[in-house]
């Protein structure tokens, strides 16, 4: 009994914290890092000191949520920096962790959300679907069905869809390519056609013989 009431205590406070209103002055901060961002060195310093984790711990509210998605589209324009946020060298598990958490957030904006917060998700997927971890994630979280569920309903408007639902489904549909294109780079070797040997393959070309013509010069004559 006691485990079940510090159990429900525990989720009421987590339930409570996602439902704590969000400061008035939350979307300029978080304005001000999506700009800050954009630079390599902040954006490194930011994932080295922990910035994402404290990102995805602000709680998501009307205020906050577009913010959240727009750092995390400009995180992912920084190569280095998601090379050092997902680098499996440091610590496989947190690396992990962080991918998951990530693409949790953009699924998240995905299925329902502003449709701001819906087309930096789809931006931020489209980019970081390079990096292995990123893909494992969506994987196992079954990120396929919300994004095509999103290019779904986006065709089911056609003509009737505002020019901001075009641009997420758009975005929506870069992504998907770029799933697609990180799963075929992943595709193992055996399943490829086999090539030609490696002696052939590995060897210079031969140029062709040239026969030598003999000189038709008459005989001298014989004494």
């Amino acid at each position: 009994a006691a485990r079940r009431l510090r159990f429900r205590d525990a989720t009421s406070g987590d339930a409570a914290t996602r439902r704590a209103p969000c400061a008035p002055q939350l979307p300029e901060s978080l304005a001000a890092v999506c700009s800050l961002l954009a630079h390599r060195k902040f954006a490194t310093s930011f994932v080295d000191r922990g910035g994402v984790a404290a990102l995805l711990r602000i709680p998501k509210g009307a205020l906050s949520v577009d913010g959240i998605h727009r750092c995390l589209f400009a995180m992912s324009q920084t190569p280095s920096a998601m090379e050092r946020l997902l680098a499996p060298g440091r610590d496989a598990a947190t690396s992990r962790d962080a991918a998951r958490r990530c693409v949790d957030v953009a699924l998240e904006a995905l299925d329902g959300g502003h449709e701001t917060a819906r087309r930096h998700a789809a931006l931020f997927l489209a980019l970081s679907f390079p990096f292995p971890a990123v893909v494992d994630a969506f994987d196992a979280a079954g990120g396929l069905r919300p994004l095509l569920n999103l290019l779904r309903h986006a065709a089911q408007l056609s003509a009737a869809a505002t020019p901001a639902a075009k641009q997420t489904a758009c975005h929506a549909c870069h992504a998907l390519r770029q799933y697609a294109r990180a799963h075929l780079h992943r595709r193992p070797r055996s399943s490829r056609p086999p090539g030609p040997p490696a002696a052939v393959a590995g060897a210079p070309p031969r140029a062709p013989r040239r026969r030598r013509r003999r000189s038709r010069r008459p005989a001298p004559p014989s004494s």
